[in-house]
C-alpha cells in the first residue's frame, strides 16, 4: 500500500524532465481563466452576463481537458502545451455529463446550504432593521441566526466530503471512453470508498508548497499545481 510520500515522490519522478511542458500547460490554463475573470469583473451592462454563461459554459470542458492533458503527460504520451483545449471541446458534451451527474449527487447539501445562506441573509437584514445585530457578537441574530449559520458550516463540510467521491470521475472517463459520464461519476464513487480521507491527507500535504507559491505572488504555483495534479494522478492509479 502506498503511503503520502510514495505518491509524491512518484508525481516528482514521472515530472522528471516534463516540469517545462507542465508548467506551460498550467500558465495557459491560468491565464484563460485569469482574462476570462477580467472580462466579468470590467465590463458592465448586458454583455457581462453573456460573459458570465460564457465563462460557466467553458470552464467545465477545459478542466476536463486540463486533466486529460496531465493524464496524458503522466503517462509519457505527446501532449502538446494547448492540447487541453481540444481535449476540453472535443468531450464537451461528456465533461458536462460528469459535472451534472456529479451536482446530482451531491444535490441535498447543496440545497440546504442556499437555504441556509437565505434564512441568515433574512435573519441578518431582519436584526439589522431592528437594530439587534452588533459588529462583535452574533447573538443579535438570534436562535434562528444562529442555527441557520451553523447549517451552512454543516452543509459545507457535507458537501466538501461527498465531493471527494467524485474527485477521480473525469480521470476514469478519459481513460474508459465507452463510458457515459453517469458511469465515470458512479465508478468513481465505487473507486473512492474508504479512500477520500487518504486523498483529502494528501492534498493537505501540499498546504506548504501552496503557502511558499501564494508567497512568491502566486507565480509558484505553476510548479505546484501540476505537483498536485500528479501527485492525485498517482493516487488514482494506485486504486
Amino acid at each position: 500500500m502506498m503511503t503520502l510520500s510514495n505518491f509524491r515522490k512518484d508525481a516528482r519522478e514521472k515530472l522528471a524532465g516534463k516540469w517545462g511542458k507542465a508548467v506551460c500547460i498550467t500558465l495557459v490554463y491560468i491565464i484563460i481563466a485569469i482574462v476570462l475573470l477580467f472580462l466579468n469583473k470590467n465590463i458592465k451592462g448586458s454583455i457581462k452576463g453573456v460573459i458570465l454563461i460564457f465563462e460557466f459554459i467553458i470552464m467545465i470542458p477545459l478542466s476536463f481537458g486540463f486533466a486529460m492533458s496531465f493524464l496524458k503527460l503522466f503517462k509519457s504520451e505527446e501532449v502538446g502545451v494547448f492540447d487541453f483545449l481540444k481535449h476540453g471541446f472535443n468531450n464537451f458534451g461528456k465533461s458536462w455529463s460528469i459535472a451534472w451527474n456529479t451536482f446530482l449527487k451531491m444535490v441535498w447539501p447543496i440545497l440546504l446550504m442556499i437555504l441556509a445562506i437565505v434564512i441568515l441573509g433574512v435573519s441578518a437584514w431582519t436584526s439589522i432593521i431592528s437594530g439587534n445585530i452588533s459588529i462583535t457578537t452574533i447573538s443579535g441574530l438570534g436562535i434562528v441566526g444562529i442555527i441557520s449559520a451553523v447549517l451552512v458550516i454543516i452543509s459545507v463540510i457535507w458537501a466538501i466530503c461527498l465531493s471527494y467521491y467524485y474527485t477521480l470521475a473525469n480521470f476514469i472517463a478519459i481513460e474508459n471512453e465507452e463510458m457515459t459520464g453517469l458511469e465515470a461519476v458512479e465508478e468513481s464513487r465505487n473507486k473512492m470508498e474508504g479512500k477520500r480521507a487518504k486523498l483529502f491527507l494528501l492534498e493537505l500535504s501540499f498546504i506548504g508548497w501552496m503557502i511558499l507559491g501564494a508567497l512568491s505572488l502566486g507565480i509558484g504555483m505553476l510548479w505546484v499545481i501540476p505537483y498536485i495534479q500528479f501527485a492525485t494522478i498517482s493516487f488514482y492509479k494506485n486504486i
